[in-house]
């Protein structure tokens, strides 16, 4: 469970998406045993986790092309919109 704030600029009482996210990420992704499918979600449903199921996606298969990959999540989710940060 990571806890942040879908914000690209820093915002009083709110958590901005930072690298501590993407290593707890990571790290999670790692784990994955890949036995049953992974459910990447957020609150809204098409910034943070459309960049979290990205990063997971590229790090397990770093040699796949990542604008096939950035494509295919894209055609999975039409209004996906990744935050920025």
């Amino acid at each position: 469970h990571l806890v942040m704030h879908d914000i690209a600029v820093a915002q009083e009482g709110m958590t901005m998406p930072g690298e501590q996210h993407v290593r707890a990420l990571l790290d999670f992704g790692y784990r994955w045993d890949r036995a049953k499918p992974l459910v990447v979600h957020c609150y809204a449903g098409i910034s943070r986790s459309t960049a979290s199921a990205y990063i997971i996606a590229a790090a397990l298969a770093p040699k796949r092309d990542e604008v096939e990959l950035a494509q295919t999540l894209r055609a999975l989710s039409p209004s996906a919109t990744p935050n920025p940060r």
